[in-house]
Parts: structure tokens; sequence; C-alpha cells
């Protein structure tokens, strides 16, 4: 996952889930970075191969200050 900075973030939330269902996974990484390598059990949490993700802005206390549009993803075998 690869995304642009936002000025006042401290940190990023990356989340991916099921489509219209719940997260699947949830990572916090320091505003330093700007990609995040999914782990490889990820495939075996999702019964099914379509995925959305998103990444959100947050700042020193934690609050959020953006965040993406959700976009489609799949998993591959």
């Amino acid at each position: 996952f690869v995304w642009e900075a936002l000025a006042r973030a401290t940190q990023y939330r990356v989340e991916v889930g099921v489509p219209d269902g719940p997260r699947v996974l949830a990572a916090l990484v320091p505003s330093t970075m700007r990609r995040y390598n999914a782990p490889p059990w990820l495939q075996s949490k999702s019964p099914q191969a379509k995925l959305r993700w998103r990444v959100v802005a947050l700042d020193a206390r934690g609050r959020e200050i953006g965040r993406s549009a959700w976009s489609a993803m799949e998993l591959k075998n």
C-alpha cells in the first residue's frame, strides 16, 4: 500500500476490510512512512479474494485529520 503525506499527520492507520463488511486488518505506521506491506496472513483472514483498503491520517493526539477513499483490491493465490 502506498499513499501521499498529509502535512499534520503524525501517524497513519492502514485499514483493510471486506466490502460492506468488517475490517480484517488495521496497522499503525509513523508519518515518516508512506508505504505498508501487508502481512502474509492477510490472505487467510479473507475467505474471499476481494477486499478494500484506505489510509486514515491521525494527529499527535490520535484524532483523525483525513482519510482516503476506499480502494478495491484483490488477493492473488
